[in-house]
C-alpha cells in the first residue's frame, strides 16, 4: 500500500469535500504525514536535490488538485511497448511503484507528481 510522506494541496482543491476525505484517510494511516498548501498544480521541486533525490521526492509525494483536462483520454502506445491503444478514465495520475524497467518513471524529468483529483465527480460530464 502506498503511504505518502508529503501531501501537497492546491489552493483550488483546498476546500473540496474529496480533499478533506483524502487527507483524513492519509492521516488515519500515517498521522505524521506533512501537508503543504501550494499555489498551483506544478509545485517546484526542492532545489537542493539531485536527479535521484527529485525522483524519490516525487514518489513519496501526492498532489491533490483539480483536473482541468478531460477525465477520459485515449493513449496510443509508442510502438507497442507494453500496452496497445486504449481509452482510460483517469481518476489519478501516475503510479506509486518504482519499477526500474518502466518508461513512465521518465515523467519525473517533467516534474509530474502523483495526483489525486478532488473533482472526480466531473467525470460524468466527460462521458456525455
Amino acid at each position: 500500500m502506498f503511504i505518502p510522506k508529503l501531501i501537497q494541496v492546491t489552493k483550488e482543491a483546498k476546500d473540496d469535500a474529496l480533499t478533506k476525505e483524502y487527507l483524513d484517510r492519509c492521516r488515519s494511516i500515517y498521522p505524521k504525514v506533512k501537508v503543504v498548501y501550494v499555489e498551483n498544480s506544478k509545485p517546484e521541486l526542492p532545489a537542493h536535490l539531485d536527479a535521484a533525490g527529485r525522483y524519490h521526492h516525487m514518489k513519496g509525494t501526492v498532489l491533490i488538485c483539480r483536473r482541468t483536462s478531460s477525465f477520459i483520454e485515449t493513449f496510443e502506445s509508442p510502438g507497442h511497448i507494453v500496452e496497445r491503444m486504449s481509452t482510460m478514465v483517469k481518476s489519478v495520475f501516475n503510479c506509486s511503484s518504482s519499477c526500474e524497467f518502466c518508461y513512465l518513471g521518465k515523467t519525473a524529468l517533467r516534474q509530474q507528481y502523483q495526483r489525486l483529483y478532488s473533482n472526480i465527480d466531473d467525470r460524468a460530464r466527460n462521458v456525455k
